[in-house]
């Protein structure tokens, strides 16, 4: 059988029997929960929450230590020790890589 167009889909709804409209249930009609059931969050789940929260607050960068770093390379008077950002560059690869291998 070959069905082309859409009046043709409608004959075949009726015949069918399909109504095009979704049927629906009345609030009052529906089966309430019981009030034994719940939902518990994990105490690890609580705290991501609060962690997200927390950091939304935040502001995205912090201005003013932006613009006095700024200010100070472009004087020429930033200067930083190299072995301290050395050792933190070290430090943080080291502790990136033991959480790879976690």
């Amino acid at each position: 059988m070959k069905i082309s167009g859409k009046k043709n889909i409608g004959k075949i709804h009726s015949i069918k029997g399909i109504d095009k409209k979704e049927k629906t249930i009345p609030v009052s009609q529906v089966e309430r929960a019981d009030e034994s059931d719940s939902v518990e969050i994990s105490e690890g789940v609580k705290e991501i929450a609060m962690a997200k929260e927390i950091i939304s607050m935040l502001p995205e960068t912090r201005t003013e230590v932006v613009s006095e770093i700024k200010i100070s390379v472009e004087d020429g008077t930033y200067h930083r020790e190299s072995k301290k950002v050395a050792k933190k560059l070290v430090d943080e690869s080291v502790a990136i890589a033991k959480n790879k291998k976690r």
